[in-house]
């Protein structure tokens, strides 16, 4: 039996026409029409008849990177003129791009075998369906709809509804495989690069503390977990920054290992002694991982409020920090204000990167950061890494890391 990865089956689904029909919300009705080459052949097969009716809606799968957010799409039958259609967004992926969409067909739209859907400007309804959201509630005028279509635009406009960290997330939470609430002793789960930091632990959580001389490495800090993950994962912990600095970084080390030579064997644990200074070359130039920055400013000035958040994936063999930065920086994010406590999620599914981070008091501070890794070298395993370098400080409370499916 040939075995089929989860991309297999979305590259070889992403081929094919399935049927959709949504007459009512039936769960039988819920088969996607699925994207080809920019366009979509749409059936609809109830009862045996190869028609759509007009009044109803379709939903249709995207493939990855065709089309942005706001594309406006016609709908044509086999033959004849265009069929007025609304269309809106319900889910996008990581790189920006559309993964799902619904669309609203007029009622007097004309009868055909099938009908193709792709990027064009759409012929206008007559009455449309218009849809006011809040952050919690949907005012709609149901125009053009069917009442039983209306049920299931209802449903797909919820999901657009939820809070950023929930919507467009094509993954979901599976087997937890790490657990630390930050309150017992760290060193039972941790390891700690750098000889001058200290870490506290307290029922607040643990504080990580680099060395208090900005210049001097032996004051950066790395405090590594002992136990090694693999694949996709997400790794969440609540943050609280206990200093007032405005220079230099934290960093998230994710997925790390060394870069395999006879110095420095792909388990970073092999070689503890080396990072005794937490040199930042040191890790740059002999590990594969992924690296974010945040809560961060230059090193060697004082910034105010101008933080940034950016993604590198270390490059050993290019000796150096040069082509390690992944498109998708973010400045002056108005975050991570010291004694505040963060909320923080980071998502490394298959090609995509994104970082969830929430105030747990100001639920109006959110901000979602995300960055596409494909045509980059994979660090498909290895530990997971809190760096701070001289003179900072923070506080973490229940750190977890899931597998994500």
């Amino acid at each position: 039996m040939q075995k089929l990865t989860r991309r297999d089956i979305v590259r070889q689904t992403s081929l094919a026409t399935s049927v959709l029909s949504f007459d009512s919300i039936g769960k039988d009705h819920f088969s996607p029409a699925i994207s080809t080459e920019g366009r979509s052949k749409v059936y609809h097969l109830k009862g045996g008849s190869p028609e759509i009716d007009g009044g109803k809606g379709l939903s249709v799968l995207w493939q990855k990177s065709q089309d942005p957010d706001g594309t406006e799409f016609t709908l044509m039958p086999t033959d004849g003129e265009q069929v007025p259609v609304q269309t809106w967004n319900t889910v996008s992926r990581p790189d920006g791009s559309l993964k799902w969409t619904g669309n609203a067909i007029a009622p007097d739209a004309s009868s055909a075998e099938y009908y193709e859907i792709s990027a064009g400007r759409p012929a206008p309804h007559e009455t449309p369906l218009h849809v006011e959201k809040t952050k919690d509630r949907l005012l709609i005028d149901a125009g053009i709809l069917s009442s039983g279509m209306l049920g299931v635009v209802i449903l797909c406009l919820m999901f657009g509804c939820q809070s950023s960290s929930d919507q467009s997330l094509p993954w979901k939470k599976s087997q937890l495989l790490f657990e630390d609430m930050g309150t017992k002793n760290w060193q039972e789960k941790w390891m700690l690069d750098g000889t001058r930091a200290r870490v506290i632990n307290s029922n607040d959580g643990m504080e990580l503390i680099a060395g208090p001389e900005h210049g001097n490495d032996t004051c950066h800090t790395v405090l590594w977990t002992k136990q090694s993950f693999e694949g996709n994962i997400c790794i969440e912990y609540d943050y609280t920054r206990t200093d007032t600095a405005t220079r230099c970084v934290n960093i998230l080390y994710f997925l790390a290992t060394g870069k395999g030579d006879t110095l420095h064997p792909t388990d970073i644990s092999i070689w503890n002694d080396k990072r005794r200074v937490p040199h930042m070359r040191t890790y740059y130039n002999n590990m594969n991982t992924y690296h974010i920055s945040y809560a961060a400013y230059p090193a060697n000035q004082y910034s105010g409020d101008e933080d940034y958040i950016r993604l590198r994936r270390y490059l050993p063999d290019n000796q150096g920090l040069d082509g390690t930065e992944i498109e998708g920086d973010h400045f002056t994010t108005g975050l991570f204000k010291p004694n505040e406590t963060y909320h923080i999620e980071v998502f490394k599914y298959e090609d995509a990167v994104e970082m969830h981070i929430q105030n747990k008091v100001n639920k109006a501070e959110h901000l979602v950061c995300k960055w596409d890794l494909s045509g980059i070298p994979p660090c498909d395993s290895g530990r997971i890494g809190l760096r701070h370098m001289y003179t900072r400080s923070a506080r973490y409370k229940d750190v977890k890391v899931w597998e994500i499916l």
